[in-house]
């Protein structure tokens, strides 16, 4: 008989030795803070972030008045400008160049000329103390803008101190838009509002002889935009010289033989490179004699001799 073959029952797998349980870190209860009564200010917070929001308002508020600023300052020079231009080029009388000479009176006479040009001064009758016309004419501010410029003995001081700053502050403007006028209408450029900025974009050659654009837009900004032919911005570019009224009026001025005196603030100091200083006057020199088609007059023929000598000595 044959023996039977009893299979042996299969080896269990180990199960794997299980890793110790961590013990929990115990548990931190949220500490709520107990201060005595009189250590409490339960006031200061709120003020100090209402002062906090306040100021950061006032901040934005500054910034936006600030480019407001900006913008009417240019937009004020930019429609003075054009309508100088305009005036000059209808009227052969207004001569702009005068802003140029020493001559007091005439430059009265040119600014009155502006004035009338502008709306801002008119001729009207004068009348007797009955009424009567008496056939003579005076010169004087339009209504709209005595009440701004014009002093009335019933001024308060804060507002005649106001109107003797509009006044100052408009005749600087109006020397820089006359010279800046000169300057587009001797290089027969083409103006253009800008509306992005309120101020004028000038076109033609001498833009690109100058600045190194054909077009620029006077808001002293040196850097612009390049674009494609789609309008797209593609890079950005360094003028040769940063756009400005006062640019076109230094530019102006040199053209006639003449030192532009560009405003200064007193409270920064002025550095000038002597080298370029001689250099632009030696410009200004050749210009100014290029111009002349009078005689030279025996001082400046002095002058000139003293030039060339003190010019062959530093060259020697």
């Amino acid at each position: 008989m044959a023996k039977k073959v009893v299979k042996a029952a299969p080896a269990k797998t180990p199960e794997p030795a299980k890793a110790p349980a961590k013990a929990k870190a115990p548990s931190t209860a949220l500490v709520i803070p107990v201060l005595k009564p009189g250590a409490m200010s339960l006031d200061v917070g709120p003020i100090v972030l209402a002062a906090i929001g306040a100021y950061k308002r006032d901040e934005r508020q500054i910034e936006e008045l600030r480019k407001s600023v900006v913008t009417k300052e240019y937009e004020a020079l930019a429609r003075t400008t054009a309508g100088i231009v305009k005036a000059a080029k209808a009227d052969n009388s207004i001569r702009l160049e005068t802003v140029f000479s020493g001559d007091k009176a005439a430059k009265a006479r040119l600014n009155n000329q502006i004035y009338l040009a502008l709306g801002l001064k008119e001729s009207v009758p004068v009348y007797s103390k009955k009424g009567e016309d008496t056939g003579k004419v005076q010169f004087t501010w339009t209504k709209a803008a005595a009440a701004l410029v014009q002093p009335d003995k019933d001024d308060a001081p804060e507002v005649a101190t106001q109107k003797g700053t509009i006044r100052t502050n408009l005749a600087t403007m109006l020397t820089k838009c006359e010279q800046a006028a000169i300057g587009i209408i001797d290089d027969n450029l083409t103006i253009t509002p800008d509306k992005a900025s309120g101020t004028l974009m000038l076109t033609g050659p001498a833009m690109q002889k100058h600045f190194g654009a054909a077009s620029v837009v006077l808001n002293e900004k040196q850097t612009v935009p390049v674009k494609d032919k789609k309008g797209e911005v593609i890079g950005e570019k360094k003028l040769n010289a940063k756009p400005s009224f006062t640019e076109i009026a230094r530019r102006a001025a040199e053209a006639h033989g003449k030192v532009h005196q560009a405003r200064v603030d007193s409270r920064v100091g002025a550095t000038v490179d002597p080298n370029k200083h001689i250099a632009d006057l030696c410009g200004m020199v050749l210009k100014a004699l290029q111009k002349l088609t009078t005689p030279l007059a025996d001082s400046v023929k002095t002058a000139l001799e003293s030039l060339n000598n003190a010019i062959d000595e530093k060259l020697a």
